[in-house]
């Protein structure tokens, strides 16, 4: 992704998020939009990779969080291996 191209958004579908839901790029908490119980949404751009890793051809790891405070499932999800191309 260069410095000057469009961000993609990206979607993770699920069970059970909350507000306060986030999604992890390689372990790192990226800014979240909760959508609603099974959807939530971030922004990835040049400055996603820049700040926690990730180029064409690199494998990134994809998890949800979601902190114990109002859930009664929380902690980290299983994660899932996006691979860049």
């Amino acid at each position: 992704m260069s410095a000057n191209a469009t961000p993609v958004l990206l979607i993770v579908i699920g069970d059970n998020f909350i507000p306060e839901s986030q999604i992890l790029w390689n372990g790192h908490a990226l800014a979240t939009t909760f959508m609603d119980s099974q959807h939530l949404q971030a922004s990835i751009s040049q400055q996603t990779f820049t700040q926690f890793g990730g180029s064409q051809g690199d494998n990134v790891q994809i998890a949800v969080n979601t902190p114990a405070t109002r859930c009664p499932i929380s902690g980290s999800s299983a994660t899932l291996v996006l691979v860049i191309n």
